[in-house]
């Protein structure tokens, strides 16, 4: 057993349930081909090692913060772009969650805080986006050009100290990158 600081990046399919019932061969291959072709390979290119891989599921784990946020945007705007010809309702959009504190390792499986606040925020995150948490925001904020939006500040679990949630706004166009987004603006 090994404790150790790595982010930890949490994503799930958003509305998979509804795809699956609409056409279960069709999303399962598709969730094939983007796992192949992309989140696998995006996860690999960064330096990442996938924990947990379900159908509907992924948790990854990165030595460095800024790896695994440029991995997450990678996806996130790959999928986009994989998107852009489907229908509204056969998009497969995820939403994705990144945390950066300790974790502990054992026999290649994590638990520890990192993976819990990288689930919460996951499910805080909009479909097709990434909500990260303030440790990564502090990491990542001059190095990558993206905006930045607050999304509250939230108690998990039996943390200590509460997590703000941040939601990056992958569109340059979305909103004006904002420093600190957690404080109100003069």
């Amino acid at each position: 057993m090994e404790l150790k600081l790595a982010a930890v990046l949490a994503a799930e399919v958003a509305g998979y349930h509804r795809l699956v019932g609409d056409d279960q061969a069709a999303t399962l291959a598709a969730l094939q081909v983007h796992h192949h072709e992309l989140i696998d390979r995006a996860i690999a290119q960064h330096r990442g090692r996938i924990v947990e891989l379900l159908v509907d599921r992924t948790l990854a784990e990165f030595g460095a913060v800024t790896d695994a946020m440029e991995c997450a945007l990678e996806i996130q705007r790959g999928m986009a772009l994989r998107n852009l010809d489907l229908s509204p309702a056969r998009r497969i959009l995820l939403r994705a969650g990144l945390d950066y504190r300790d974790v502990i390792a054992d026999k290649g499986d994590l638990a520890g805080h990192a993976v819990e606040v990288a689930g919460f925020l996951r499910d805080l995150a909009l479909p097709g986006g990434l909500c990260i948490s303030d440790s990564v925001f502090l990491e990542v904020r001059k190095r990558i050009k993206v905006g930045f939006e607050g999304a509250g500040i939230h108690r998990i679990g039996d943390l200590p100290e509460p997590v703000r949630a941040i939601r990056v706004l992958l569109a340059q166009d979305d909103a004006p990158r904002r420093r600190w987004p957690w404080r109100r603006s003069a």
